[in-house]
C-alpha cells in the first residue's frame, strides 16, 4: 500500500475536507440488476449530488488545497462535462475565480482546435473535447503524442513524463506500454505516433523533433506495420484523464 501515488490518510483527510459540502449519497439494492448479473448489485444515487454527479467530490477537494495566492489566481477546467461543473459550483461557492474552456467551443464557430499532451497513449483528458468538437466538424489538430518525449525515448534513459521529472507510480503505465510494444517489436514511439494518428477525429498529430534525423525516424514510425494484437493489449493499459499538465513547473526562457 506504501507504493500507491495515493495514501489511505489522504484519502480520510479529503473525506472530511469535503464532508460539510457534499452530500452523503445512499446506496440501494438493485434486484432486477442483480438477477440479471447473478450477484448481488447495489446501485449508488450519484445525481443527489448539487451538481447531479458525483465528480464534484474530487473537484472540491483539489480547490481545497489551493493556497491562497493560487486561489487568487483561479482554476481553468478544459471540460463540458461533469468535472466542470464541480469545478465551477465548488469554486464559485468558494470565491475562486474560475474558467471552464469547453463553452467557448459550443458558444463559438471554430473552424480547428489544438490539443496538447492530451491525448497520448497515457492520458486521454482531452476525450470529451476531441468527441464535441468532431460532432461540430471541428479540425482537430493533436499535438505531443509522446507525452513530452518519454514515449519516444524511452523511461529508461528519460525518466521525465511532460517535460516533468516522473516517480516511478507515473512511469508505470509507460512501462508497461513499453513492455507490450516489445513483445510485438513495435517502437513505442510507433505506437504513440500512430495511436493518434488513426483516430477518426484527429485530422493531423503535431510532433516536436530535437534534432533532424528525428524527421526521417517520424516518417518511419508513422509507417511502421502494427499488428491488431498490439493495439488489444494497449486497450487494458490504464490511462488518466487527469489535466497531465496541471502540476507542471513553468520557467520562463
Amino acid at each position: 500500500m506504501n507504493d500507491l501515488p495515493v495514501t489511505v490518510a489522504a484519502v480520510r483527510r479529503a473525506a472530511a475536507g469535503i464532508a460539510e459540502a457534499i452530500a452523503c449519497t445512499p446506496a440501494i439494492a438493485a434486484p432486477a440488476l442483480s438477477e440479471l448479473a447473478g450477484t448481488e448489485i447495489h446501485l449508488k444515487i450519484e445525481t443527489q449530488h448539487r451538481t447531479g454527479s458525483f465528480k464534484e467530490r474530487g473537484a472540491l477537494a483539489k480547490l481545497l488545497t489551493l493556497s491562497a495566492p493560487q486561489r487568487r489566481a483561479g482554476v481553468v477546467a478544459m471540460s463540458a462535462g461533469n468535472h466542470a461543473q464541480g469545478v465551477a459550483y465548488h469554486a464559485r461557492r468558494l470565491g475562486i475565480p474560475a474558467t471552464i474552456v469547453m463553452p467557448l467551443l459550443r458558444d463559438w464557430d471554430f473552424d480547428a482546435l489544438i490539443t496538447h499532451n492530451r491525448f497520448t497513449l497515457a492520458n486521454r483528458n482531452a476525450e470529451d473535447m476531441l468527441n464535441f468538437a468532431h460532432s461540430k466538424g471541428m479540425a482537430v489538430l493533436n499535438a505531443a503524442p509522446y507525452a513530452g518525449g518519454v514515449l519516444a525515448k524511452g523511461s529508461t534513459s528519460y525518466r521525465r513524463y511532460v517535460y516533468q521529472e516522473a516517480s516511478d507510480s507515473v512511469l508505470d503505465p509507460i512501462r508497461r506500454i513499453e513492455a507490450i510494444c516489445a513483445r510485438h517489436g513495435v517502437p513505442p514511439g510507433a505506437a504513440a505516433l500512430q495511436f493518434s494518428m488513426r483516430d477518426p477525429r484527429v485530422i493531423s498529430t503535431i510532433c516536436g523533433v530535437s534534432k533532424p534525423e528525428r524527421v526521417k525516424q517520424t516518417l518511419d514510425w508513422a509507417r511502421f506495420p502494427i499488428p491488431d494484437a498490439l493495439w488489444r493489449e494497449l486497450k487494458d493499459v490504464p490511462f488518466s484523464t487527469d489535466d497531465p499538465e496541471a502540476t507542471r513547473e513553468y520557467r520562463p526562457g
